[in-house]
């Protein structure tokens, strides 16, 4: 049995590590229930229905820290905006992760005497959770580079596409044109000597973004390449990413 530790479990949402001074988060599937009734029923009957969205929820300790949980929850509550939401369940790419879409309702404080404080928010959950994996952990480079030189294995190739979505926590360029650029690639090759680009994302400051589904054949091997497109600079930033099964 492979037991997961706490301390490399991250939390996520939008341009904000809710790690920092985090305790408990949650995302979960929802399924409906319901219940067809008519004058012929003796007992009540409970139907499985469709997915729905998702629950989520977050708990942990007041931090100020600059891209913490108190001014990043702060900074998006009450946003009309959906913001992503990701769970990286590991610090190596092609551990699992979990990203969706959510608002902020509210945020929560509760002062306590002689404690520190607490801290929970709200959420209006917008999308049911993607189950997937770590395109890229939470990483800065100053320099073009790609995730790993072999990617993640797929096992086997797909038709059905992919979804993946990015978090910039910090971000700066000069000269040339002034970004970064984010391209997913994939290789039947686990070398990348022929690597395919299937998107290409224009970083030009932080936020995150689920980005648009990539329909079609994946290769078997997949990986983030980050590439500065500027004289020089700074990022740091984290990834997901999931195959969609043939």
């Amino acid at each position: 049995m492979a037991v997961k530790q706490s301390n490399v479990s991250k939390v996520y949402l939008d341009a904000y590590d809710l790690t920092v001074g985090g305790l408990e988060a949650m995302i979960a599937a929802v399924r409906a229930e319901q219940d067809k009734m008519d004058l012929s029923n003796t007992a009540e009957a409970i139907h499985v229905g469709a997915a729905g969205l998702s629950e989520v929820a977050y708990s942990g300790l007041h931090d100020t820290t600059a891209t913490a949980n108190f001014l990043g929850l702060k900074g998006l509550v009450g946003s009309n905006t959906a913001r992503i939401l990701s769970h990286h369940y590991g610090t190596t790419i092609a551990d699992y992760a979990i990203q969706t879409q959510v608002k902020v309702l509210s945020l929560r404080e509760a002062p306590r005497h002689g404690q520190l404080l607490p801290l929970s928010a709200q959420f209006a959950s917008q999308q049911f959770p993607d189950m997937g994996q770590v395109l890229y952990p939470k990483t800065t480079l100053t320099a073009s580079t790609s995730a790993s030189a072999a990617g993640i294995d797929g096992a086997a190739a797909t038709s059905s596409g992919c979804v993946w979505g990015y978090h910039v926590f910090a971000w700066s360029a000069t000269g040339g044109n002034v970004r970064w650029n984010l391209l997913l690639q994939d290789d039947t090759d686990p070398a990348f000597g022929t690597a395919n680009t299937l998107a290409t994302v224009n970083c030009v400051a932080v936020g995150a973004a689920r980005s648009a589904a990539v329909t079609g054949a994946i290769a078997r091997y997949s990986r983030l390449r980050v590439e500065l497109d500027a004289t020089s600079g700074s990022i740091t930033l984290a990834a997901f990413w999931r195959r969609i099964p043939d």
